[in-house]
């Protein structure tokens, strides 16, 4: 485990070095684990390599809530490039898959809803795995010709239905969740998802 931290240290500091001033002195610190971020970070290093001591269940993806600035989305980017160092896979329907997936968030799929309708959200139902960054933030619906759609709430319900892997985060806790997206997909959520939740002060200030 210290080894895989010390890894993703690394490749967080791809994404956040540190900071010099105009004499190469060192001003600011780059990616760090504070807080609880190394327990947070031991649980997906778990989860991304399938290990018995991953606290939650194996067969379902992840949702991570936690306040903005967390670094949230930045833990996914992460866990991503982690993911390829040992060519992570996992089984769906008898199929040995790379478990890799792609970034989206709720505004990219009403954009591409708005441009090209129902087939542009058949594409991200039908992928593999897919990972939905802050969703809860977007608008809940939007038009196509004559047809309003909730378009997240439809992805998640037809990836539910097929029982695809599904990542998410959302700066929303839990319980606003289920106000916005009601008691039946949120049931669903809890099949599909692990909840884990990332706390903290906002680390971009």
């Amino acid at each position: 485990m210290d080894k895989a931290l010390d890894v993703i240290k690394q490749i967080g500091q791809k994404f956040v070095p540190d900071m010099l001033d105009s004499k190469g002195n060192l001003v600011e610190a780059g990616f760090t684990l504070i807080g609880n971020d190394t327990d947070y970070y031991m649980d997906l290093i778990r989860y991304f390599h399938g290990d018995e001591w991953f606290s939650g269940d194996m067969n379902k993806g992840l949702l991570i809530t936690g306040p903005t600035g967390t670094g949230k989305s930045l833990s996914m980017a992460i866990m991503r490039n982690y993911r390829k160092i040992d060519d992570v896979k996992f089984i769906h329907n008898g199929n040995i898959l790379p478990l890799d997936y792609d970034v989206i968030n709720g505004y990219m799929i009403n954009h591409s809803f708005m441009n090209n309708g129902f087939d542009a959200l058949q594409d991200y139902i039908n992928r593999v795995i897919i990972y939905i960054d802050d969703f809860g933030l977007e608008t809940r619906e939007v038009q196509y010709y004559g047809s309003k759609v909730d378009a997240v709430e439809y992805i998640l319900t037809e990836r539910h239905r097929l029982n695809k892997m599904t990542f998410a985060s959302s700066n929303l806790p839990k319980t606003e969740l289920q106000k916005i997206y009601g008691d039946r997909l949120y049931s669903r959520f809890k099949e599909m998802f692990n909840f884990i939740t990332l706390m903290g002060n906002d680390k971009r200030k």
